[in-house]
């Protein structure tokens, strides 16, 4: 059972659970599955046999779709994550999608292994080793590893931006994961490693604010490392957040008609995560000639992309598809702020067409290579 004092905090939290069951009317498993978020709560409550409940734990998408309807707001997500972490402890874990090599490499990451200079990937753009702002590169290095997309591109053209407003960011090159991953499948203390050395890197390299274009990774440090780990002496701020302040004081102009149709997928991580709903959007439409139409699930309300932490199924598939419907019957182009959004819904796109999909006549693009093409740096 949870002993530790913050996981009793987290079972009382549970516990304020009345099973009213308007979770199960908002979750997006529940719609197709026998998942339902108070089910998992009554067995903790109840202390009955965990090993019944092992496939949903891990099953849960931790969108927080729960939490945006809960009238005692319990915070299911965080309940989870800590499920998972006894879970974790007792070796009732899950089978994880692309033969878990992504969760090797942030452990492999814990020593002393980096893997390329980050600045490799920014060849002929100006970056900086210390200086004020630092733009936070992610992941993206590594899913180039295994997906035919190009994801440093998002990192490159958020550069691009950057350097456009005349900023040269800071580029640590001996960035490492920043653990969402691992905290979120119950590995805590290989989270704090990576955290603790991310943490102690940027203080080091004199940087003020950390801008980012992932929103697990905004989530994760903004959020999760000072509750987690301690005090940090920086800034966390998605680059939507930013661009959009540099927007208001006219520093970014874009000149030139763009006349597209577009939508927008909220991460579930910077959306009901965070709260960052407008920005994004704001910088869309401020774009001459953009068509901007919203979803009819939009805001809290979105449908997550179906995919955490790499716990992906025919469920998690599902989904997908849901989303990519919604989005085909509204625009042409999807634009998102998480590369794994992007991601998983690539992956569907990519697939041959079978009894279980179809080709939806839609662009997913990052935010960061719209705007670049909008400002035509690329």
């Amino acid at each position: 059972m949870l002993k530790s004092k913050e996981e009793k905090s987290i079972i009382e939290d549970i516990s304020k659970c009345y099973a009213c069951g308007k979770c199960t009317s908002i979750c997006p498993l529940s719609q197709i599955s026998d998942f339902t978020p108070r089910i998992i709560a009554e067995n903790f409550v109840l202390e009955l046999d965990k090993e019944e409940i092992v496939d949903d734990v891990w099953s849960c998408l931790t969108c927080a779709s729960c939490s945006t309807i809960c009238p005692m707001e319990v915070n299911f997500p965080q309940f989870i994550r800590e499920v998972r972490k006894d879970f974790k402890k007792r070796g009732l874990g899950f089978e994880e999608a692309h033969f878990g090599i992504f969760s090797n490499i942030s452990r492999l990451q814990t020593s002393n292994y980096v893997g390329k200079p980050r600045s490799e990937i920014y060849k002929g753009l100006k970056i900086q080793k210390k200086g004020d702002i630092l733009y936070w590169t992610g992941c993206t290095p590594f899913f180039d590893l295994v997906f035919d997309e190009t994801y440093t591109d998002i990192s490159r053209n958020t550069v691009r931006i950057l350097n456009y407003l005349g900023i040269k960011p800071v580029i640590l090159d001996n960035e490492k994961c920043c653990g969402h991953d691992l905290l979120w499948n119950g590995d805590i203390d290989n989270f704090k490693k990576l955290a603790k050395h991310n943490i102690k890197e940027i203080e080091r390299a004199g940087v003020k604010t950390v801008v980012t274009t992932c929103a697990e990774g905004y989530r994760t440090l903004k959020l999760d490392y000072p509750d987690l780990v301690g005090s940090i002496n920086f800034e966390v701020i998605s680059f939507s957040e930013f661009l959009e302040s540099r927007l208001k004081v006219k520093e970014v102009n874009f000149q030139y008609e763009f006349p597209y149709t577009v939508t927008y997928q909220d991460p579930c991580r910077l959306g009901r995560h965070m709260k960052v709903y407008e920005a994004p959007r704001n910088l869309i439409k401020s774009i001459p000639g953009i068509n901007f139409i919203e979803m009819p699930r939009n805001r809290e309300s979105a449908l997550c992309c179906g995919v955490s932490c790499w716990h992906c199924n025919l469920l998690t598939k599902s989904i997908r598809m849901d989303r990519l419907k919604e989005a085909d019957e509204t625009a042409d182009i999807l634009i998102t702020t998480c590369p794994k959004c992007k991601m998983h819904f690539q992956c569907l796109l990519n697939e041959k067409t079978d009894d279980l999909t179809k080709k939806y006549d839609v662009e997913v693009i990052d935010l960061s290579t719209f705007l670049a093409r909008a400002l035509f740096l690329i």
